[in-house]
């Protein structure tokens, strides 16, 4: 297995999303990196390592004018890469080539509701009549020239905003004609920070079940990803209500086989620890348009991921995390949180699917 890297390409922006994770980031625009700084650092990485994929985001990755030029530069170097848009200027007639380009693997669209009303609201005025033109072009350009190996995303941010639209986006979604619906979890961060719009473990529990209800009609038309839950949702269903519920995995590889690179050519195992651990501040240590790759790699802060969770004071602190049967299996929760603990740390929202399946099994 190689390196993924999830690269926050630029922090250019052509809208301003009232939950963005990155809102506070969207004015660091200067000194980002020039093309062949980019080019100079997919060199230093694929020459040191296996990269299985790279993942571009932001900002807006399609802000980038050089952004097809890194992407055949990907190709020529048979690495596999995808990226997020919001795809209000992301078209078929400029991005032919591009589209067709062997290595491309997962176009991953924002939106936020199956209507201009809500995802408006959240994402801008205007936004989502351009973005579902452009996608709807690119999808009978991919179906038209078959395309298999591309995979259209849907990326919704599931909070109090928009989660009584959500079964209709799954149906909105299937009608497009897209692969996948990712539900994403709302990170309390950048201009989410102080808005209280993430869903209360009541409000979690109905979407669950009416999530449930449907898949069981819809699991062979589209893949459906519920990434604002834990393991413990689909329990819960199998368990309670008797119904298939999506797979759930939670948590990630960070600094083993996952690294994340800013803007400006700094790589760290995550972009939470660069605003958890490290204050946000870049450190020239990580940067790898001065640094070889292996040189940071080795750095102690890429063992601590490693250290932390597969060290004692994950599992303990992590208590009743870690009597459960998804512990280190489907769920990680994040060992950044540990740094701070003083007593142990559980997952709140999972409290609600344990007693309903504990009733469930006394009844």
């Amino acid at each position: 297995m190689g390196l993924n890297i999830k690269w926050d390409i630029t922090y250019k922006c052509n809208l301003y999303c009232s939950h963005c994770i990155n809102g506070k980031l969207l004015s660091n625009k200067s000194n980002e990196l020039e093309t062949n700084e980019i080019l100079n650092i997919i060199d230093k990485i694929s020459s040191s390592v296996k990269i299985d994929y790279i993942h571009f985001l932001g900002g807006e990755p399609t802000c980038r004018k050089d952004l097809p030029e890194i992407c055949t530069y990907l190709n020529q170097k048979d690495i596999d890469f995808g990226f997020n848009t919001n795809c209000i200027d992301f078209n078929v007639n400029k991005n032919r080539e591009l589209l067709l380009n062997k290595n491309f693997k997962n176009l991953v669209v924002s939106l936020e509701g199956p209507n201009a009303e809500i995802n408006d609201f959240i994402r801008g005025k205007n936004v989502f009549d351009r973005t579902i033109n452009n996608l709807k072009s690119i999808i009978d350009f991919k179906n038209t020239h078959h395309l298999n190996d591309l995979k259209i995303i849907v990326n919704t941010v599931v909070s109090k905003t928009n989660y009584d639209y959500i079964i209709d986006m799954i149906d909105f979604s299937i009608q497009l004609g897209v692969n996948e619906l990712d539900l994403l979890q709302l990170i309390v961060q950048g201009n989410a920070e102080n808005l209280n719009i993430s869903l209360n473990p009541k409000e979690e529990l109905k979407l669950v079940e009416n999530i449930a209800k449907k898949y069981q009609l819809v699991k062979d038309e589209i893949t459906i990803i519920p990434k604002f839950v834990r393991p413990m949702a689909q329990d819960y269903c199998a368990k309670v209500l008797g119904l298939p519920f999506p797979d759930v995995y939670h948590g990630c590889s960070a600094g083993m086989s996952f690294a994340f690179m800013n803007n400006l050519g700094y790589i760290y195992p995550c972009d939470r620890y660069l605003s958890v651990n490290l204050n946000g501040v870049n450190e020239e240590r990580f940067n790898l348009n001065k640094n070889a790759f292996f040189d940071i790699w080795a750095e102690n802060d890429f063992n601590i991921p490693f250290q932390k969770v597969e060290g004692n004071e994950y599992e303990t602190k992590y208590e009743p995390c870690n009597k459960c049967s998804h512990f280190k299996k489907e769920c990680f929760p994040c060992f950044l949180i540990l740094n701070d603990l003083k007593v142990p740390y559980h997952i709140s929202n999972c409290d609600v699917y344990f007693e309903m399946i504990e009733k469930n099994e006394l009844s």
